[in-house]
């Protein structure tokens, strides 16, 4: 007799809840699987109270949420379940989520996703916060409370294995006790040192509670920040660095705190202006001589001790230049060879010194040719825009020295050389890849579109591919467009594709130069035609129907069950208001997702910036463009700018 799940072994049926929790974030399928029988349901259980957010908004909020999670799990038996606890706070500038917005699908965004080797629920999130963003609680008594209440609560979870602080606090010592006595792995994000003093050569502590954090057997991983100054005014100085934060990390490495092993070291924006704690120069928290008692100095030389550092994240920020990260002195105080995880992150738009840049690159090539990153299998980089060719040299040589990686994600202007070495070195091994180019400033041969023969390359090269992201340039839904839909779809175990789509508009002809009024010459602009903008809204107009269009393209192996379609429009040169409107109106982003009865469920993403659009609809008086529109899809009094529906895919090759 076929074995049924109730028969099957209780190991086996904890490793499929554990499955079906990892791989929908919404949990459907590990509830559908409860509800199958009793056995089932209790299995189910002890995933579904695995883990509790707590977002720490005031005290009443968290009494509340406390009393509704004991409610919830009850007294003993279900708080035995919970595995990760997370403890966050606002920041100030941080919206707060409203049930309209999930129901508007602001739930999916294309926030930056660590690939730190832990649970995803324990991963830092990319926020930068600044010190000014202290608490949602301003009352030190009310603070302290909530930080009894929040102990009492996590003494009370004896399977914790995680405990994630997610504040722009210090860790308070009586959470920093549970930990202790709970045995639990503790992750910092937003971890400060503000009491740090220098003699000399030497770093040290000038409080007990900074130096019980930094030495915790407990402390897993930590996101540390780098002070930047955030004022405006000529009098201010423009790049302050806290350099002292990133010495005191690597004595935490070499001894200090013998098991961190995850570090994102992440740029953090200071109005010195408005905060007290930092003296006149700006370079380093007032200390108090008094407490210098406490201060231990730690001597590398004296005691060689090398961590073992699985994750690294580095976000270089506008302050690429200043920073100083030297790899050569990072590899004296970690082993690289345990290192799983690299991220490389300069600013978007910004990077003043590509002699730098290459020289940052050119030790970790030399590094990997020596073995010392052997155990490295996720690579984020983000280049800088200026693309210098030799920033792009030294990024191909690191391509070529590291062992196949498993997961690539790459963003900035990338070559096709580079793409093609990334290809040809990791295709085979590669299960996640995320290729965002854009174009460089300064090197027209850095500009990498993804066409339908590199697509189709992309393919054939890469066998193992489970999640993709890519930059498209969408063509109209021509063959070439409809090829790389194609090329995806060849790929068998795809399940989860993002697409950045982009329709470029140009709605303003240059002309020829004419005199200006005070000797300069300006561009003499025009309007594109009737049927030049007919051809542009045709191409931005992006409805569900498409959507599913799309999704039956890639899902011809039948393994995709997640598709995110990000769409986007640009005007390229000059830009017109009108028009602008208009495509934001029509290029719409879509969510795909298979149901676990195998139908396509369609919803629209970003709906509420884009309901923001419509009133400027209203009052469109532009006769050009209301003529284009009405000639494609005529206006009608119940709904005048809802009867638009896009092009279907080149039907030929559909």
């Amino acid at each position: 007799m076929a074995p049924t799940l109730d028969t099957l072994p209780l190991i086996v049926l904890e490793q499929i809840c554990e499955y079906l929790q990892a791989s929908d974030h919404k949990w459907h399928g590990l509830k559908a699987f409860s509800l199958t029988s009793k056995r089932c349901c209790s299995i189910a259980e002890k995933q579904r109270f695995s883990q509790i957010l707590l977002l720490v908004d005031g005290l009443d909020k968290l009494q509340d949420d406390l009393t509704r999670i004991h409610e919830e799990f009850g007294v003993g038996k279900r708080l035995c379940y919970v595995r990760r606890l997370r403890i966050s706070t606002r920041a100030r500038e941080e919206p707060k989520s409203t049930e309209e917005d999930i129901e508007m699908g602001m739930q999916v965004t294309s926030k930056r996703e660590f690939y730190f080797d832990m649970h995803s629920f324990c991963r830092p999130r990319k926020i930068i916060r600044s010190p000014s963003h202290i608490n949602a609680i301003q009352d030190p008594d009310c603070a302290e409370i909530c930080h009894q209440l929040l102990a009492r609560f996590a003494s009370q979870l004896l399977g914790l294995q995680d405990l994630v602080w997610d504040c722009a606090v210090r860790l308070p010592p009586c959470i920093l006790s549970v930990v202790h006595t709970v045995g639990c792995r503790l992750h910092i994000y937003g971890f400060r040192l503000d009491n740090l003093i220098r003699n000399g050569q030497r770093i040290g502590f000038t409080d007990p509670d900074d130096f019980a954090i930094a030495t915790s057997p407990h402390l897993h991983s930590i996101a540390v920040p780098f002070y930047g100054d955030d004022t405006d005014g000529e009098d201010q100085v423009e790049i302050i660095i806290d350099h002292p934060n990133q010495e005191a990390v690597l004595c935490m490495l070499a001894g200090l705190a013998p098991n961190l092993t995850h570090i994102w070291m992440m740029p953090c924006l200071i109005d010195f202006s408005k905060n007290t704690f930092w003296d006149d120069r700006g370079f380093a928290p007032i200390v108090d001589p008094a407490g210098f008692e406490f201060f231990r100095e730690v001597a590398v030389k004296d005691k060689i001790v090398l961590g073992g550092l699985k994750s690294l994240a580095i976000d270089l920020g506008v302050f690429a230049a200043h920073l100083d990260i030297d790899f050569v002195d990072w590899s004296l105080h970690t082993d690289f060879s345990k290192l799983r995880c690299l991220e490389i992150t300069w600013n978007w738009n910004y990077s003043d010194d590509f002699e730098y840049d290459r020289d940052l690159l050119r030790p970790l090539s030399k590094m990997a040719r020596l073995g010392a990153l052997k155990s490295l299998r996720s690579l984020v980089i983000r280049l800088p825009l200026e693309g210098h060719r030799e920033t792009q040299i030294a990024f191909i040589t690191l391509l070529r020295c590291l062992n196949p990686l498993e997961v690539l994600d790459i963003r900035g202007p990338i070559s096709k050389t580079a793409f093609r070495t990334a290809l040809h070195h990791h295709g085979a091994t590669l299960r996640k890849l995320r290729v965002f180019p854009s174009p460089s400033y300064n090197d027209g041969d850095s500009n990498l579109v993804l066409s339908d023969d590199l697509v189709l390359l992309l393919a054939t090269k890469c066998p193992k591919l489970e999640e993709v992201e890519l930059l498209i340039m969408r063509t109209g839904g021509d063959s070439r467009e409809v090829g790389i839909y194609q090329a995806l779809g060849g790929l068998p175990r795809l399940s989860r594709v993002r697409l950045h789509l982009r329709s470029v508009v140009r709605a303003l002809r240059d002309g020829a130069r004419e005199q200006g009024d005070y000797g300069g010459r300006s561009p003499r602009t025009s309007r594109l035609s009737f049927e030049d903008l007919h051809a542009n809204f045709q191409e931005c107009a992006f409805d569900v129907h498409l959507a599913h269009e799309i999704f039956d393209l890639i899902s011809a192996n039948g393994s995709l069950s997640y598709l995110v379609l990000n769409n986007g429009s640009y005007q390229r040169g000059r830009r017109d208001a009108s028009v602008q409107s208009i495509c934001d109106w029509i290029v719409r982003s879509w969510l795909c997702e298979k149901s676990l009865d195998g139908n396509i469920v369609a919803s629209e993403l970003n709906m509420k910036n884009r309901l923001q659009v419509r009133k400027k609809l209203e009052d469109l008086t532009d006769e050009l463009c209301l003529s284009v529109w009405d000639s494609l899809w005529p206006r009608t009094a119940s709904d005048p700018w809802e009867s638009w529906e896009s092009l279907a895919l080149c039907e030929s090759l559909v």
